[in-house]
């Protein structure tokens, strides 16, 4: 009596799942100190796979989107907090940046907002004393914004545009001068906000002033 043996061969196929890496804070927000009626304003950076979500805190409290006393906006790698006008008694607290993609656990970063009133400013904070003035140019002219401040130490000016720090590597037509003083060409019937930070560091904090 013959034994036949039978021989089944089963394939798996691999399937390939998508590259996943729990988030990392890559930029906290730095603590600020802010003169009553200013602006404060908290950028988060976060990597991870896939991009994750922020959320904002105060003192543990979650912020909402719809609330017309912040304003949160998202970005490619990062989310900002921006607080205008900033009130002592409301706004002073600890701020936090929260980032979660649903791998690993979110992580949590914060920063401390410090509120000074008028008559309560340290020696040497940072004023702006010119402010960049309102520009009319034509297209594909140069406009030069001025921004001087004084401080002890000297401050740092920062510019904004449209909310967002401004990367002059990645726009070749924009330039920083000396003194504070920023060019760039003209757009084509676009309204640009442009703002200038006062900073410099003390400790652990950056005292702004605008």
């Amino acid at each position: 009596m013959k034994t036949i043996i039978c021989l089944v061969a089963l394939f798996i196929g691999v399937t390939a799942f998508p590259q996943t890496d729990p988030p990392e804070i890559e930029r906290p927000p730095q603590s600020q100190a802010v003169k009553s009626g200013g602006i404060a304003a908290f950028y988060c950076y976060a990597t991870g796979e896939p991009a994750p979500s922020f959320t904002w805190k105060k003192n543990g409290k979650k912020l909402r989107y719809t609330d017309s006393r912040y304003l949160i906006s998202n970005f490619e790698g990062g989310s900002l907090l921006r607080i205008e006008p900033v009130r002592k008694k409301r706004k002073s607290g600890t701020y936090e940046c929260v980032a979660e993609n649903g791998n690993g656990d979110p992580v949590t970063v914060e920063a401390e907002l410090t509120v000074y009133d008028e008559k309560e400013l340290p020696n040497g904070f940072p004023q702006i004393i010119q402010n960049p003035g309102m520009k009319v140019v034509e297209k594909s002219r140069n406009a030069v914004l001025v921004c001087e401040g004084a401080g002890d130490p000297n401050p740092t000016i920062t510019w904004i545009k449209d909310t967002m720090p401004i990367d002059l590597k990645a726009n070749q037509r924009l330039s920083l001068m000396k003194q504070g003083k920023f060019r760039g060409k003209a757009e084509v019937n676009r309204k640009i906000k442009w703002f200038c930070l006062d900073s410099t560091i003390s400790k652990e904090k950056i005292l702004i002033g605008i």
